[in-house]
């Protein structure tokens, strides 16, 4: 009985700590895809001339944003890989998940305030506009 409950504290242990791996390199790659999109379609609409000037800079700072928001990830990445790799055998097995939500939330919300609420909030508004944006830019390109 010892040893299955062992291997069931085990497993989460893993899980949890894969989950938390996991969500930093998920919030990388998609804060650096959504940059690398936002710079294309701007470089795409700059060749049509379908945007205004304004329209333009609103998308070249978004897209700046979430490249710079990335690059906060990796840091944070590295920086929680770092403290769990020579922090784990001296420290209560939990000490990981302070570290992690003190990096987590003191950095970004002290940083950019209520941070982690616009990031959900933002893709959802910006996937609608850039899906109007797409069929404007297909509209275009069929014409052409």
């Amino acid at each position: 009985m010892d040893a299955v409950l062992r291997s069931i504290n085990l497993t989460t242990t893993i899980v949890d700590r894969a989950k938390h791996y996991q969500m930093f390199q998920i919030n990388i790659i998609l804060e650096f895809v959504t940059g690398f999109v936002l710079l294309h379609s701007i470089v795409a609409a700059l060749r049509i001339a379908i945007m205004s000037p304004f329209q333009l800079l609103f998308m070249a700072a978004i897209s700046i944003s979430h490249t710079y928001a990335a690059y906060e990830y990796m840091h944070h990445y590295h920086h929680y890989h770092h403290y769990h790799h020579y922090h784990h055998h001296y420290h209560h097995h939990h000490s990981h998940y302070h570290y992690y939500y003190y990096c987590y939330y003191h950095h970004f919300r002290h940083r950019h305030h209520n941070y982690l609420i616009s990031v959900s909030l933002e893709p959802a508004t910006y996937c609608l506009w850039l899906q109007s944006n797409l069929k404007q830019l297909e509209i275009v390109l069929s014409n052409k």
